[in-house]
């Protein structure tokens, strides 16, 4: 039988460390964490121990998670301008595993559009057909994409929302979303301009 926490002392809850045991834990954004924390992670990395908090007695747990991380950010220049531990660095660079950004891999614009209204479609549980006509893909190729894939799902989303209902979303579409939201200028130099003519 379980016993109930005393009160006024909240329920103990498992850490993230401790939770991912067994499994895998993701540190998305590896490159943003203050160098407190680094100190404490590169602890845990080495002696794959963690210490709950919140508990009465101070016995460390053991772990068993495998760890990715990932990061937009050059990790190693980051450690030679005294912004990234070096020691962690090494800890971490186990296996790397670079992923362009979406710029450099443009001709995949097409399975991760048809992706992306896929999952908005199970997401917001109704039915999404859509499609995007010549013109609008044209403008999304020529699309510099400064903020990768997740800008993408963002501006189909909108776009889903906004202007789907005919199921056709069309150039003037894309371009109106783009300078809406102050992305008109940001194009690949072999790309297409968003110049308006008229």
């Amino acid at each position: 039988m379980l016993k109930e926490p005393s009160r006024g002392r909240p329920a103990y809850k498992k850490g993230m460390f401790e939770s991912a045991s067994g499994g895998t834990i993701f540190l998305d954004e590896f490159a943003e964490m203050s160098s407190a924390m680094q100190v404490r992670l590169l602890r845990v990395l080495q002696d794959r121990r963690v210490r709950p908090v919140g508990l009465t007695y101070s016995k460390e747990i053991e772990l068993d998670a495998r760890v990715v991380v990932a990061t937009n950010r050059d990790l190693k220049r980051e450690v030679s301008e005294g912004k990234f531990r070096q020691d962690l660095y090494y800890r971490v660079n186990v296996f790397p595993i670079r992923s362009p950004a979406l710029r450099d891999r443009i001709d995949d614009l097409p399975l991760l559009i048809n992706r992306l209204l896929k999952r908005f479609s199970n997401d917001s549980n109704r039915e999404c057909h859509l499609r995007f006509d010549s013109e609008a893909l044209k403008l999304l190729r020529g699309h510099s994409w400064p903020g990768n894939v997740r800008e993408l799902e963002n501006i189909i989303e909108r776009l889903a929302l906004t202007v789907g209902q005919n199921g056709v979303i069309s150039g003037p579409d894309v371009r109106d979303d783009l300078e809406l939201n102050g992305l008109a200028g940001l194009t690949l130099s072999q790309g297409v301009g968003l110049s308006r003519t008229g």
